[in-house]
C-alpha cells in the first residue's frame, strides 16, 4: 500500500522543529544541513525518545512497496504522527538496508533531516551519502553530505564522529576539501584533530599513511611514522615496525623516480631517526616457565602484564612463555621515547615448572639497551636469579629521554590468559602450600585484583576504520 502522509512540516505540538530553520527553497529530497550545536541536538534527541516512547515505530512500514519512496517518507516525517526517534530511524534504515531498498533508505533520511535536522547524527548523512551514491545519483551532493557530517564530528569532537567522517573521505579518495560553503569536509583537518582526541589509537596514524601515499607528501609521511613509532604496540609491534619501514622505503622509490631525490632523502633520514628507541629491555629464559616483567617508570606508572602500555609511552610489546625444558621464551619491553629518570625492573613468576619442580629455571638474562639505533647506544646484560623471594630488581637511568607529553589514561587491555592446564596446576600448587608467592608455583596473576583509584579511564572509541584494513599490522612480513 503506497500511502502517503499528508500533514504540516511544522507541527505545533513538536516544539524546536528543525524544519523551522530549513530554508524553503529546500524541495522534498533536498540536502538539509545541520542545525542547532551539539548539546541543543543531544537535548533533543533525550525529548524524542521520551515523546516517542509510545508511538508506533516507522519500522512497521518497511514492507511497504512504494512506487516514490523520496515524497513517500517526506511526507511521513513531517506529520505529528511520526515517531522522530534518532534510534527509531536506525532500526528503519537496518530493515530497509537487510532488503537492499536503497532508494527506501535515501527518502526516510532525506524525509528525516529534511523535518528533524535538530536531531542529525554523522551516521545520518554517512548512510545517505552512500544511499545516493548506489541509487546513482549526484557525486556533487554525495560531498555535500560529507561536509555537513564532518560539521557535526567537529562539532561534537566524538573520536567516533571523526573516525566516521576520515572514512568516508578516505574511502573515496576525497583528500581535498569537499562540501558547501561553511560546511567543508577537510581529511587533513580530520586527522589532525584524530590524533589529538586519540593518539594511543594506531588508525589515525595509518590514515595519516595512506594519504601521505596518495598525495606522495612525504613530510606527512615522516610526521606519521615520527607518531607510529613514538610508543610501543603491545602484541603487534614487530608488525607495526616492518609494516613501518616498508611503507616509507616504498615512497622513497617513488619519489626518486619522480625526480624528488632531496625529497626522498630527507624522509628517509627522518625516518631513520623516529626508528630510535630511548629505552629497550628484553627478558630471556630457557624452561618451562611464565616469567613476566613490571616496569616501574619514573613519574610513577608501571607497565605489567594487566596494564602493557602506560601514559608515558612505554609499553611490554611481547609476553614470553616457555612451553618446554629445552624452549627458549623472551618478553620485551620498550619505550621509544621515554621521561628522564629511573626505571625500576621487576621479574615477577607466573609460573615455574609446575609439573616439575625439580626443573625449575633458576636463572633469566636481562638485557637493557639504551638510545637503541643511535652513536650513544648502550647495551648491558643482567642475570637474574629466580630463586631468590623476592627477585631482586634492577633500576636502569635514562637520561637524554625524548617524551614531552603524556598519553590518555586507558582501561588496561590484558593479555591473553593462561592455558587451563597451565592454570589448573598452579591452583593445586597454591593450595598445597597456601602461599601465591611459592617458587616454582608463582601467581602473580591469580591473585586478587587491588581496587584502583577513583579517577576513570578513557572509553576507548569502539569505530574500526574500513579504509585502514588494508594495511596489515598484525602479521609480521617476512624479511
Amino acid at each position: 500500500m503506497n500511502k502517503a502522509y499528508p500533514g504540516p512540516a511544522n507541527p505545533a505540538n513538536r516544539p524546536n522543529q528543525a524544519s523551522q530553520s530549513v530554508p524553503g527553497s529546500l524541495r522534498s529530497g533536498g540536502l538539509p544541513q545541520p542545525s542547532g550545536t551539539f548539546m541543543e541536538r543531544e537535548n533533543r534527541k533525550r525529548e524524542a525518545a521520551k515523546r516517542n516512547a509510545a508511538n508506533p515505530s516507522a519500522k512497521t512500514l518497511a514492507k511497504q512497496k512504494l512506487a516514490d519512496p523520496i515524497t513517500f517518507w517526506d511526507n511521513y516525517y513531517a506529520t505529528p504522527k511520526a515517531n522522530d526517534d534518532p534510534e527509531d530511524l536506525l532500526g528503519l534504515v537496518a530493515l530497509l538496508r537487510v532488503d537492499k531498498k536503497f532508494r527506501d533508505i535515501e527518502g526516510a533520511l532525506r524525509g528525516y533531516l529534511r523535518h528533524h535536522s535538530d536531531m542529525a547524527e554523522v551516521w545520518m548523512y554517512d548512510a545517505l551519502l552512500a544511499a545516493i551514491e548506489i541509487n546513482k545519483g549526484d557525486e556533487q551532493e554525495a560531498k555535500t553530505l560529507a561536509g555537513y557530517a564532518a560539521h557535526l564530528a567537529k562539532d561534537s569532537e566524538n573520536p567516533n564522529d571523526l573516525f566516521q567522517v576520515a572514512d568516508i573521505l578516505l574511502l573515496r579518495n576525497w583528500l581535498e576539501p569537499v562540501g558547501a560553503p561553511g560546511y567543508k569536509a577537510n581529511l587533513g583537518d580530520i586527522l589532525e584533530k584524530l590524533e589529538k582526541k586519540v593518539p594511543h589509537r594506531i588508525e589515525p596514524m595509518l590514515m595519516n599513511v595512506l594519504m601521505a601515499e596518495r598525495t606522495a607528501n612525504p613530510a606527512r609521511m615522516a610526521d606519521a611514522m615520527d607518531s607510529i613509532l613514538s610508543i610501543g604496540w603491545p602484541g603487534t609491534d614487530e608488525g607495526v615496525r616492518r609494516e613501518a619501514k616498508m611503507r616509507t622505503e616504498a615512497l622513497v622509490k617513488s619519489l626518486k623516480s619522480s625526480d624528488r631525490a632531496d625529497e626522498a632523502r630527507v624522509l628517509m633520514e627522518r625516518y631513520a631517526d623516529s626508528a630510535t628507541r630511548d629505552l629497550v629491555i628484553r627478558l630471556k629464559w630457557t624452561g618451562t616457565a611464565d616469567l613476566d616483567l613490571a616496569i616501574e617508570e619514573p613519574l610513577g606508572a608501571t607497565a605489567n602484564y594487566d596494564t602493557p602500555r602506560t601514559v608515558f609511552g612505554g609499553s611490554l610489546i611481547s609476553n614470553g612463555r616457555g612451553t618446554k625444558a629445552d624452549s627458549s621464551a623472551e618478553e620485551a619491553y620498550v619505550c621509544p621515547r621515554g621521561f628522564d629518570g629511573k626505571y625500576t625492573v621487576r621479574v615477577n613468576t607466573a609460573y615455574n615448572s609446575p609439573e616439575d619442580p625439580k626443573s625449575m629455571v633458576r636463572k633469566a638474562q636481562l638485557e637493557v639497551i639504551m638510545h637503541e639505533g643511535t652513536s650513544r647506544e648502550t647495551r648491558k646484560t643482567y642475570d637474574i636469579d629466580l630463586t631468590s623471594e623476592p627477585v631482586a630488581p634492577i633500576v636502569v637511568e635514562l637520561t637524554g629521554g625524548r617524551r614531552t607529553d603524556v598519553l590518555p589514561f586507558l582501561a588496561p587491555q590484558p593479555l591473553p590468559p593462561l592455558p587451563d592446564k597451565i592454570t589448573a596446576k598452579i591452583q593445586e600448587k597454591m593450595k598445597a602450600q597456601k602461599s601465591p608467592a611459592a617458587i616454582g608455583a608463582g601467581g602473580s596473576r591469580t591473585a586478587p585484583a587491588s581496587k584502583t583509584s577513583g579517577s576513570k579511564p578513557i572509553v576507548v572509541p569502539d569505530y574500526q576504520p574500513k579504509s585502514t584494513k588494508a594495511i596489515d599490522l598484525t602479521n609480521p612480513k617476512p624479511k
